[in-house]
C-alpha cells in the first residue's frame, strides 16, 4: 500500500458513485502539473478554487505514482468562493524520465455547512455515500517538455508558477490584513466603550455633586436681619 505525505492510503478500493466532470471546484492550471526547479527540488504549485458561492466543497488528490510525490495538502475543504494552494514535490531519488506518464486526479464533492463542521475527511473519502464525485485530471510534465507541446513554453509556465505563488501569498496577506483590521476594530470598540462609560460616570458624579450643592443651599437655615 502507498501513502501520501499525510499518511492517507491512496490505493484502496473505494465505493464511489459514477464520476462527474467539471463541478464547482476549479483547478489552476487546469490540465497540466509542470515541475520547475526550486532550489534543490522539483516542485509545482496548484490552486483549487470553490466556484460555488453558497456551499462548501471537499477535495482529495490521487496520483498514479504516489511513491514519487509529496503533496501538501492532499485533501481539504473550501468555504464558498475560497481557494487554496497545493504544492506537489517530486521526491529525492526519482528521475524525471517518463514523468509525463504520471497523472493526478483531483476529486471533489459538495457538502452542506452543518455536515462539514465535524467531517473527518479521511473517513469521508473512504465512502462518500453515493454523493456526486467530480473529477479533474492533470498530466505531469517537465518544463523542458512543454517547449515541444502546443500549450505554453517553459518560460511562460515559470511566469504562471510565479503568478500562482503570488496569488497564494496575496491570499495569506489578505487574511492577515483582515485579522489585523478585525483586531483594530475590536480595540477601537473597546476604547469607545471605555470612553462612554467614563463620560457616563463623570456625568453621574457631576450631577450628584450639583444636587448636593443645591440641596445644601435649599435647606440652609434662614437668618433674620437684626
Amino acid at each position: 500500500m502507498v501513502h501520501f505525505s499525510d499518511g492517507s492510503p491512496m490505493s484502496d478500493q473505494q465505493p464511489y458513485s459514477e464520476p462527474e466532470d467539471d463541478g464547482p471546484l476549479k483547478v489552476y492550471p487546469s490540465d497540466l502539473i509542470t515541475f520547475v526547479r526550486e532550489k534543490n527540488e522539483l516542485a509545482s504549485t496548484l490552486v483549487v478554487r470553490n466556484m460555488d458561492v453558497t456551499k462548501q466543497v471537499v477535495f482529495k488528490l490521487k496520483t498514479t505514482s504516489p511513491e514519487k510525490f509529496k503533496v501538501k495538502p492532499s485533501m481539504g475543504r473550501l468555504d464558498p468562493g475560497a481557494d487554496e494552494g497545493i504544492k506537489v514535490t517530486l521526491l529525492q531519488g526519482f528521475q524525471l524520465g517518463g514523468l509525463s506518464k504520471d497523472k493526478f486526479l483531483v476529486m471533489s464533492c459538495v457538502v452542506d455547512g452543518e455536515e462539514s463542521l465535524n467531517l473527518d475527511l479521511a473517513e469521508f473519502w473512504k465512502n462518500p455515500g453515493g454523493r456526486k464525485v467530480y473529477q479533474n485530471r492533470l498530466r505531469c510534465v517537465q518544463n523542458e517538455e512543454i517547449k515541444c507541446a502546443n500549450v505554453t513554453t517553459g518560460s511562460q509556465f515559470e511566469t504562471w508558477a510565479r503568478v500562482v505563488d503570488l496569488l497564494v501569498d496575496l491570499k495569506n496577506t489578505q487574511k492577515e490584513l483582515t485579522e489585523s483590521v478585525s483586531r483594530n476594530q475590536k480595540i477601537q470598540l473597546f476604547g469607545l466603550t471605555v470612553i462612554v462609560v467614563f463620560v457616563a460616570v463623570m456625568f453621574a458624579v457631576l450631577n450628584t455633586t450639583i444636587d448636593e450643592l443645591y440641596n445644601k443651599e435649599s435647606y440652609c437655615p434662614y437668618t433674620s436681619k437684626p
